[in-house]
């Protein structure tokens, strides 16, 4: 049971109008597992103003923004810029009208998947179980309770259109704060496991608006996803544009591996249909077939169920299937609600 929405939007609410007021603001060794990893024009919410018949609306000064045209993207230069920062760097995801607009790491350079995690996120720590460092694509310090940035499983081949991994995937992290301040992060550091927890299973949800991969929460609106079919992943090289067709939640550890990139085209495509079978919206115009290549984005929810330790077992994906070059590019997709979408299901507790 989805934790309740109301809370969310009473205290976006509250801080709009404070805003207002003050004037503005693995599963293998040689895979990391999803285990391991921790606004839009059209958002989630919308309010409206009503006004008496004596008062007229002023026209807004602003103009409306231009559309985004997908097929003119190039990032290419990007990835290079950010590969001379540092050489972990793979590729460049962008999603229009979200923060993911961002350089994508690569663990192939470190020997071992625990080598790349040392890397990007300190130390972990086995009295709070949380890695006590957390670094960016820049490698800057981001302190404790901040998100890394996104990562490729290891075995992603990008190197051109025809050798791209049949599923290509993409993990990211998701704290289920929208940016705890250093109060918070203090007193948080000071709790014991058990207040953690409890602290935690208040405080934690899916907010559209926070840090890193909590972005693809944007895509539980409808109004959104309509708006924004379509995922930008650039290499040195190209620029590859796949277009969604599934956002669900699922148990990390699935039968099927959604978050492999070693997946072969048959097995890639067996993932792509329990992703429909699972998701919360359904796409009629959307049309999938064997051979298909598809990327996928996964990221940890804290907004399914009440206990934040369940939400850690299960995984909120966004997968999209990549489009011919010449594909032709809508400004919207057509976008239906899934009245009976599979959920996921929690691994039986074992008795002590």
């Amino acid at each position: 049971m989805r934790k309740n929405v109301f809370r969310i939007i009473l205290s976006l609410s509250i801080a709009a109008a404070l805003s207002a007021c003050s004037g503005g603001g693995t599963s293998s060794s040689s895979e990391i597992s999803s285990v391991s990893s921790p606004s839009s024009s059209s958002g989630p919410f919308s309010s409206s103003v009503s006004s008496s018949a004596s008062i007229s609306p002023v026209p807004s000064s602003e103009p409306e923004p231009e559309k985004i045209d997908i097929s003119k993207i190039d990032n290419t230069q990007k990835v290079k810029d950010a590969i001379k920062i540092n050489d972990d760097v793979g590729v460049y995801l962008y999603i229009p009208d979200t923060e993911i607009d961002t350089p994508v790491l690569d663990p192939t350079n470190h020997k071992t998947v625990a080598a790349f995690q040392k890397a990007y996120n300190g130390e972990y720590d086995q009295q709070t179980k949380e890695w006590t460092k957390r670094y960016n694509w820049k490698k800057e310090e981001l302190g404790r309770y901040a998100p890394c940035s996104p990562f490729l499983m290891s075995s992603s081949v990008y190197s051109s259109r025809e050798e791209l991994s049949p599923n290509l995937s993409v993990l990211g992290y998701n704290i289920g704060m929208l940016d705890p301040n250093e109060q918070e992060k203090a007193e948080l550091a000071k709790k014991t496991a058990e207040e953690r927890a409890a602290y935690l299973d208040e405080n934690t949800d899916d907010f559209p608006e926070g840090l890193e991969f909590a972005q693809l929460f944007h895509y539980l609106d409808q109004a959104f996803m309509t708006e924004h079919p379509y995922i930008v992943l650039s290499t040195e090289t190209e620029n590859f544009i796949y277009e969604v067709f599934a956002a669900y939640y699922i148990e990390q550890e699935p039968e099927l591996k959604y978050y492999s990139s070693k997946l072969s085209p048959e097995d890639a495509y067996a993932v792509a249909l329990q992703a429909i079978e699972h998701s919360i919206w359904l796409f009629p115009e959307v049309e999938i077939a064997p051979g298909d290549k598809f990327i996928t984005l996964s990221t940890t929810p804290y907004g399914y169920y009440e206990k934040t330790r369940d939400n850690e077992k299960i995984k909120f994906v966004v997968t999209g299937r990549l489009l011919p070059q010449d594909a032709e590019i809508k400004e919207t997709c057509r976008v239906e609600k899934n009245p009976s979408p599979v959920a996921p299901v929690l691994p039986e507790k074992k008795d002590k």
